[in-house]
């Protein structure tokens, strides 16, 4: 695994602790995607602070995002299980 993968499964670790191993993984797979992709996702209704925030979802689970300076921020992250 890449740096950007190990990267990538110590913030799921930290930010999606609280969730059953469904939820990480599917938590995780859209962390990856939304990697890969940031721009893809549409921006969040409603403008609820300064900056691009953007929202994906994905099966079963979902993420409130912004991109600061290049490096993603997680500003809210859930999952229906």
């Amino acid at each position: 695994m890449n740096q950007h993968g190990v990267l990538l499964e110590d913030l799921a670790a930290e930010l999606l602790g609280e969730l059953p191993e469904e939820g990480r993984q599917a938590a995780l797979t859209l962390l990856r995607t939304i990697h890969d992709a940031p721009y893809a996702w549409p921006q969040a209704p409603g403008g609820t602070c300064a900056g691009d925030v953007r929202e994906a979802h994905f099966g079963c689970c979902w993420m409130r995002y912004t991109l600061r300076e290049e490096e993603l921020e997680i500003l809210d992250a859930g999952w229906l299980g």
